[in-house]
């Protein structure tokens, strides 16, 4: 009876097909390709809160197997759907949302039923604490991730040597020595002298703002004889 059932499934007799589909396409007419709608993802090892729930998958479609086909029958139910087809699945958890987006995985729904089964039994997965639990883990690892990706790129971004560019990269600040220090700072004094003279002429003398300069030129001489006399005298 179970051997009899077992001819009867769609998709049994897989192989065959396979090599018919090969001589369909020596001949130019090779059947269009169902899209993929899950692939394996190579992102090192599973986590094992998702290897649990593969061997979980693997095991609830083993029981689905044996209730329809019995014990006795000599296939066994990994043939159909193993740990590899239920890694791929619990791998794109994120991207099931439906029982279709499942149906590729398995090869399609080859015993009756089976794809409904899983995807049933991933949505109830999803309600239980383990998942919350493994979300939450996904969330602080991406979290960690992105902190040290910041850290990085800010490592790199104070590593980068600075070149100045525009006028400041053509003149180079000098240090100034003492003696030049001590010249600039009398110039200072000079000229804070000499706009103090100039604002006093031009309030108290009312010296035109033009005459200023004839203005110091006679002030300097005046100075300078002053000195001289002072010298010789």
């Amino acid at each position: 009876m179970a051997m009899e059932d077992v001819f009867k499934v769609d998709g049994f007799l897989k192989p065959i097909d396979i090599e018919a589909e090969k001589v369909a396409a020596q001949a130019g007419n090779a059947p269009a390709l169902p899209k993929k709608t899950l692939s394996r993802k190579r992102n090192g090892p599973l986590d094992t809160a998702l290897k649990e729930l593969a061997d979980e998958l693997v095991s609830i479609y083993k029981l689905h197997y044996i209730k329809i086909f019995g014990d006795d029958d000599y296939c066994e139910s990994e043939d159909y759907f193993g740990i590899g087809e239920a890694r791929t699945i619990v791998n794109s958890l994120d991207n099931i949302k439906q029982s279709q987006d499942i149906e590729q995985a398995m090869g399609g729904d080859i015993i009756e039923g089976g794809v409904k089964l899983v995807f049933e039994y991933l949505e109830e997965w999803r309600k239980q604490d383990i998942a919350l639990q493994y979300s939450q883990k996904q969330a602080k690892l991406l979290e960690m991730k992105r902190k040290a990706d910041d850290k990085r790129v800010l490592a790199d971004v104070t590593n980068v040597k600075q070149i100045p560019t525009g006028p400041a990269a053509a003149t180079k600040k000098k240090r100034r020595s003492s003696a030049q220090v001590k010249a600039d700072k009398e110039a200072a004094i000079l000229k804070a002298d000499f706009n103090r003279r100039c604002l006093k002429w031009m309030k108290e003398d009312n010296v035109p703002a033009d005459k200023l300069d004839e203005r110091e030129e006679a002030y300097q001489n005046e100075s300078d004889s002053l000195i001289s006399s002072l010298s010789t005298g």
